[in-house]
């Protein structure tokens, strides 16, 4: 059997079994939409309200930091001299720390599928992400590089000349 053969066999086998590959193509114009028909499900207005409740003020925030410059004295920054002193506790930090261990151990008790209807509804980044990456072509497209990616959009002096 030839590879080419091989290959369309393949390519018949997912189509044999109810899959239609397309569904998910990149290059589909509405691919979003398709791609996240079921994913999530519909909001209602209390809960599109509260899922948005405040979003315009996220985006507005810009934060000023003074400019760093290195020390003069490099052993500063040496293993020795840091995290040189004692470690203190402050006892409003602990018992929240407890309150929120406590409140995602009560997690496992949860059933699974209204678990995910939930963060499917109040988790918007997933849709974000999906929707950068397939727009511009962004091959590693992470949380992480879309915040990066927001900061020195704000902050140009942030890029080297």
């Amino acid at each position: 059997m030839s590879s080419n053969n091989s290959d369309q066999s393949h390519r018949g086998n997912w189509r044999g079994h109810g899959g239609d590959r397309s569904r998910y193509s990149r290059n589909d114009n509405d691919s979003f939409q398709t791609y996240n028909r079921d994913r999530h499900p519909k909001l209602t207005n209390e809960e599109y309200r509260l899922v948005n409740q405040g979003r315009d003020e996220l985006f507005d925030k810009k934060k000023t930091f003074p400019r760093v410059n290195p020390p003069d004295n490099i052993s500063l920054l040496s293993s020795e001299n840091l995290f040189a002193t004692d470690r203190w506790d402050i006892d409003q930090l602990i018992e929240l720390k407890t309150k929120l261990n406590d409140t995602r151990n009560q997690l496992n008790e949860k059933d699974i599928k209204v678990w995910k209807q939930h963060t499917g509804k109040t988790n918007m980044t997933g849709r974000v992400v999906w929707s950068l990456r397939n727009q511009n072509q962004i091959e590693m497209c992470t949380n992480a590089w879309i915040k990066m990616a927001e900061i020195f959009s704000k902050y140009k002096s942030l890029i080297p000349a």
